[in-house]
């Protein structure tokens, strides 16, 4: 009776474990969709984040939609991807809001050239690196466990 009632436990146990943060529930880890990818070097250099604004560049590849989202530390912006053979990366159609943010333009005006010159990508551990031509970094990324919807 122990027995059963142990294996019982266990059966129940493990079927009510959370999924939350763990790798399975985060899926493939060499996937870049469902994925909050926070910004921290950009053509080289480490990346302030304004912790004034309480927004930090980022992005969101959504899966299925071939569609992602982010910020560029001062605006929003949208776009779409698709995922070539291998690591191929495409990135078009990127636009984003207006608004004038003294200390982060040049942040934005740089991370969107990069998003339009990346043409394949690199995933090591939580790190999302995207390149040209294999070349140097242009952004690298980190990844930070929080819910995508």
């Amino acid at each position: 009776m122990k027995k059963l009632f142990f294996l019982a436990f266990i059966a129940c146990a493990a079927s009510c474990s959370s999924a939350g943060d763990s790798d399975a529930a985060l899926g493939d880890p060499n996937d870049i969709t469902d994925k909050y990818w926070l910004l921290v070097e950009l053509n080289g250099s480490m990346v302030e984040q304004d912790t004034t604004r309480h927004v930090s560049a980022h992005m969101i590849f959504k899966k299925g939609e071939n569609k992602f989202n982010g910020n560029t530390g001062c605006n929003t912006m949208v776009g779409t991807y698709e995922l070539p053979a291998g690591d191929g990366l495409k990135l078009s159609d990127i636009i984003s809001t207006k608004m004038a943010c003294m200390d982060n333009m040049q942040l934005e005006a740089d991370f969107l050239g990069a998003l339009n010159r990346a043409d394949s990508y690199v995933i090591v551990g939580d790190t999302l690196v995207l390149n040209r031509a294999r070349m140097a970094p242009l952004a690298r990324f980190t990844r930070e466990l929080i819910k995508i919807r």
